[in-house]
């Protein structure tokens, strides 16, 4: 045996997907007379116990004779025997029709069918059709079956209690070992033997009238017809396959909804037996057995029909509960071809594409394709060839044993089936137990099945025996799996093309991302300090979901955004109003959480949120002040500022001015920064204390200075992060931006001071460093080592500090962080520590020292989670290398809900759809700052630009009064490109953008952005904005799939290479030009919609290609 572990194989640079044959035949559809008649008019009678099969049949043969029409069946339950359906007959079903099959198993005589592709004895189905032309089952009404009377049930498919109810309910008798039920005892007897019901040597029907019983029909069996139609209807509860059509022709199913219990033995959703010409789509299976299955017959009897199922369409179809989502075989020995499955959507499928076979069956299967098919949660494998099969469940219960192959090579006769031809692209696949499993035989290998466009996460990766040209192109395969990803047995001719296939943990990856699964585990919907306890509007809660705003900032995992959104959504109610919000107790803290508002708003534009962030800001507008102007803390605290107050009220008021544009609100947010140091600071040290009470009356107050006794660390982290939050928002040239960075300089000088020499964290009370009952504080040392690392990121402090800030963080880990049973927790976080109130509080040492210290505190929890995305997903740059948004030839304004004029579209602080406050946040994250050009580009202006980014260039559509991009400032964009600029170019498709300008700069590098437009996606069809990277560039990782619609194809000269394609077609390209390089991509897709992770589907990777561009722009 021949094992590969692959991180990345690459044998040939064409990137073109597989061309998608077209299916090129027609199903000819029914055509019915307008006549109608009601089965009441034959006499049926809808209350459920009347027996109308006679009305019903009746009806039927009446329209038939009359040369055809509508029999329908109104509103109502109706009870029936077996239906026959007739010639230019189309029964439907109204709206709130509830058609029941008898239980009544004498009402459903013996006849000739077949079970499994065998002629055999079967009881009657209960609608059945015999070489008839034009039929159809049409409506919304709903078809049940009774199966539940006929099926054979397994005990361990049942809880215990389950399984008492059932014998209760339905009597019938069990197997010998008591572990499977039948209605009978005769059919329990019957199932011993094999081949029961065949019509073989000399057996006639009534040979098995006493296992009737054991010898169920499917439910709807359509036999040797020709333009059938079955149309909207819901089949249930079905005895054994729900819907089969054989040997039939021009079929045309449309809507249908097939509902099952998961242990209901037996009951594909629809079985094909050698049709052809066939139409399945917009249907919805949730079942028993295999979902949608395509069959030929059986064995030798199969191959003596010789009818194969060929020229099948299926589309838009869901298959939820399944064996599998889609299944060839095994009963296929007359053969299948000629098949075309696309946009389906599997869920839970035990497997997702399913091709099934064994010896004795032969049969070809060959021309299959699958294009656009999306799984979730498939239990076994995605995809599977497998031509061992054994009729057993293909996913194993109670720990048993599959069927264990031993490779033996027999003689090539016609009864070896043979797969060939398979053409999949664009699968996606959302967990799986394994990836792709192919597994022919050593004398008939499976051919050439051709794998472009996966992407896969699974336990398990590849596995290839017995198998011929198997070729696997631009696929990205994530596995969960310690073993080889790739295995290979007896395969030859096994292409691996611009494959990339990974390892990934069962879980998260990184510290930040496990210890916010134990905050979201700790806090999965509302708040309580106590986990379990009374809900409330709280700090505490905001805290943690900074940090998991930082996390889906640093990762584009989705699920953060939802965390944040759902928490919040459980206070604010549509009409703006804020569960357990008072405002009128004017509490600074209740602002905190106004700060994940004002982002929910700005990301989802959601009405609600504006009107609880106006609640919070009406506060501020009323809140009490002292005679300088600070903000009280509480109502009940008055004349008094704690720091505290700062991270609370100051950075939501900074962040609220910032979204609403309220420049005039800075001189207010800097005064509260100001009054705050002023008032708190020690002259001696330059630590801050943590309270200062204007009126000196406080039993804590210093009589003279008004300043609370002891400098507490975490009032002091407070403050802290408060600053570097506040000036994320604050605009570059306010004077007050300066004040704060100096103050910002004087704090990180004074809580240096105080750092622990030997573990590089910080006391609780840092003014008494020598008590003995002081302690090492989790939730200070974090916010210290935050605001370090992000000072340092951002500019504000000198990168000198960075060897305390990384002892401080080692510090973190080695002392607060325990692993326990797989959840990471944070030890060490003082519970709270307050000053007056009742008890009263007064900040004494003693007081200090009472308070509790705790496991888990949510304010040590987000804080530690803040510190470690910022010392482990971003990184101190001291180049700070500039990154410069063009906005002169892209500048789109519009009004903001107070009426002020404000950029949107591309703009860096713009964190909606169509904003690149995402990528922004990546190239800050690399220690890059963020800067946005108003003017024309001048050699001047470029000359401090480490990376020049373009985006869609203005037409007359977007602005009145475009910039277009002229000879003389392309002229001078190249030269600085020449110099060793790095510039990003972002076009659009051409009628969106300028191009005719913007080519001006892009033929200087050999590019041109074409009219051609391409990945024209409609709707949510997004596999038709895939686009995959070129084998060997240097920007993006081989396999990385993109999404990227509506995009200008690009054509290029000999002085540039393509970077990504969608087919055929360049959608991005890049070119060295002097020391410079360039990147040009069709279209501006790196904005928030399409990168934040919250709109495409399981299987794109933009953001990952977003952190790949970035990391080349910033590349030397």
């Amino acid at each position: 045996m021949k094992r590969l572990l692959i991180a990345c194989v690459a044998s040939i640079s064409c990137l073109s997907g597989m061309s998608q044959v077209q299916p090129n035949f027609k199903v000819l559809p029914t055509s019915f007379r307008k006549d109608t008649v009601s089965i009441q008019k034959m006499g049926a009678i809808a209350n459920g116990q009347f027996l109308n099969t006679e009305a019903i049949n009746a009806s039927i043969r009446m329209m038939h004779q009359k040369g055809g029409g509508v029999v329908r069946i109104p509103k109502g339950q109706w009870l029936t025997g077996p239906i026959v359906l007739k010639s230019n007959v189309n029964l439907h079903l109204d709206q709130g029709a509830l058609l029941v099959f008898s239980a009544d198993f004498s009402l459903y005589p013996l006849v000739v069918s077949s079970f499994e592709g065998v002629d055999a004895a079967r009881c009657q189905s209960p609608i059945s059709a015999e070489y008839q032309t034009n039929i159809a089952i049409t409506g919304t009404g709903i078809i049940n079956g009774n199966g539940i009377y006929w099926r054979p049930l397994k005990k361990e498919k049942l809880s215990e209690a389950e399984w008492k109810r059932h014998l209760q309910t339905y009597g019938g008798a069990l197997t010998d070992d008591k572990k499977t039920w039948y209605p009978s005892k005769a059919a329990a007897d019957a199932s011993k033997s094999k081949d029961i019901g065949k019509l073989v040597n000399g057996k006639k029907l009534q040979d098995f009238e006493n296992i009737k019983d054991f010898l169920r029909p499917n439910m709807l069996r359509i036999s040797g017809c020709s333009k059938v139609l079955v149309e909207g209807v819901t089949f249930e509860n079905s005895p054994a396959w729900t819907t089969h059509f054989l040997m039939s022709k021009d079929i045309t199913v449309k809507g249908m909804r097939v509902k099952n219990p998961w242990w209901g033995a037996n009951t594909d959703a629809i079985d094909l037996e050698s049709c052809s010409n066939v139409r399945l789509e917009d249907c919805v299976f949730d079942t028993g057995d295999d979902g949608i299955t395509i069959k030929s017959g059986r064995d030798e009897d199969g191959r003596r029909r010789g009818m194969p199922t060929q020229n099948v369409i299926v589309k838009n179809c869901t298959v939820y509960h399944a064996h599998g989502g889609f299944v060839i075989g095994s009963e296929m020995s007359g053969g299948a071809k000629n098949i075309h499955i696309y946009d389906c959507t599997f869920i839970g499928t035990d497997i997702g594409l399913r091709f099934k076979t064994v010896r004795g069956r032969g049969g070809v299967v060959e021309n299959i394709y699958a294009h656009n098919v999306n799984m979730k949660d498939i239990v076994g494998e995605a995809i599977l060839f497998d031509m061992y099969y054994a009729a057993v469940d293909p996913i194993k219960i109670n720990n048993e044993e599959g069927v264990k192959v031993v490779a033996e090579k027999f003689p090539v006769t016609e009864a070896t089936p043979q797969f060939q031809h398979f053409y999949f692209d664009n699968i996606v696949v959302d967990g799986a137990s394994k990836a792709v499993f192919v597994r022919g035989l050593p004398e008939m290998h499976i051919k050439d099945v051709n794998l472009d466009k996966l992407y896969i996460k699974s336990k398990l990766g590849v596995e290839i025996e017995e198998a011929t040209g198997v070729s696997i192109k631009n696929a990205t395969i994530l596995t969960q799996d310690q073993g080889p990803i790739l295995n290979l047995t007896n395969a030859s001719q096994i292409d691996i093309d611009t494959i990339a296939i990974k390892k990934i943990n069962a879980g998260p990856t990184s510290l930040a991302e496990k210890f916010a699964a134990t905050a979201m585990q700790i806090w999965p919907d509302s708040f309580a300090v106590k986990p379990g306890g009374k809900a409330r509007w709280s700090y505490d809660q905001g805290v943690i979901l900074r940090g998991i705003e930082s996390l889906w900032n640093a990762t584009g995992d989705a699920q953060y955004f939802r965390y944040m959104q759902h928490a919040m959504d459980y206070y604010v109610k549509e009409d703006g109003s804020i569960y357990d919000y008072k405002p009128d107790d004017f509490n600074i803290d209740h602002l905190n959480n106004g700060k994940i508002l004002l982002t929910l708003y700005q990301v989802t534009g959601k009405e609600k949120y504006k009107k609880a962030i106006d609640q919070l800001h009406n506060q501020l507008l009323s809140h009490p002040r002292n005679t300088l102007g600070g903000f009280w803390h509480k109502k009940i605290y008055p004349n008094q500022m704690w720091l505290d107050g700062l991270y609370m009220g100051a950075a939501f008021y900074a962040q609220w001015a910032s979204v609403f544009h309220d420049t005039l609100a800075f001189n207010d947010i800097t005064r509260q920064f100001v009054l705050a140091e002023q008032y708190t600071r020690d002259e001696k040290t330059g630590l801050l204390f943590h309270a200062w009470d204007e009126s000196k009356q406080q039993k804590w107050a210093d009589p003279i200075t008004g300043k609370s006794p002891h400098i507490w660390a975490r009032a002091m982290g407070w403050y802290g992060v408060a600053l570097v939050d506040a000036l994320d928002y604050y605009p570059e040239n306010h004077p007050g931006r300066d004040s704060l960075i100096q103050i910002l300089q004087r704090w990180t000088t004074a809580i240096l001071k105080v750092q622990d020499a030997k573990e590089g964290v910080w006391f609780d009370i840092l003014d008494a460093p020598n008590d003995p009952r002081n302690y090492k504080e989790a939730s200070a040392s974090s916010m210290f080592t935050l605001v370090l690392l992000k000072a340092m990121r951002k500019g504000y402090i000198p990168a000198d500090y960075l060897l305390q800030a990384k002892k401080a963080y080692a510090g973190l880990l080695n002392h607060f962080i325990e692993n326990k049973a797989g959840q990471i927790n944070l030890k060490g976080t003082v519970s709270v520590s307050g000053l007056g109130g009742n008890p009263y509080r007064d900040g004494s040492l003693e007081y200090y020292f009472k308070e509790p210290v705790v496991l888990n505190d949510p304010k040590g929890m987000g804080a530690f989670l803040q510190a470690t995305v910022e010392a482990e997903l971003n990184q101190v740059d001291a180049k700070r290398p500039v990154v410069l948004l063009d906005a002169f030839y892209n500048n789109e304004i519009k009004k903001d809900p107070l009426g002020h004029d404000t950029r949107w579209h591309y703009a860096w602080e713009d964190i909606s759809n169509g904003g690149f406050g995402m990528l922004g946040k990546q190239f800050e994250s690399k220690g890059a700052q963020l800067k946005t050009l108003l003017s024309a580009p001048t050699s001047l202006a470029l000359s401090k630009a480490a990376v020049y980014l373009m985006v869609d260039p203005d037409h007359l559509k977007d602005n009145p009064s475009p910039n277009y991009l002229n000879l003389t400032e392309a002229n001078v964009i190249s030269n600085w490109v020449k110099d060793g600029g790095v510039l990003v170019m972002l076009a659009n498709d051409s009628a969106n953008c300028d191009l005719v300008h913007f080519n001006l700069l892009a033929e200087k590098f050999g590019i041109q952005f074409t009219n051609e437009s391409v990945n024209m996606v409609k709707g949510t069809a997004f596999e038709m904005g895939a686009a995959f990277p070129v084998v060997g560039n240097p920007v993006l990782k081989a396999g990385t799939k993109i999404y990227v619609k509506e995009v200008s194809a690009i054509q290029l000269n000999a002085s540039a290479n393509a970077n990504a394609k969608a087919g055929d077609k360049i959608v991005a390209a890049i070119a060295k030009y002097g020391k410079g390089k360039v990147i040009a991509i069709g279209d501006p897709w790196l904005y928030n919609e399409y990168v934040d992770g919250r709109k495409l589907p399981f299987g794109f990777q933009n953001f990952e290609a977003m952190q790949q561009i970035v990391n080349w722009t910033l590349s030397k």
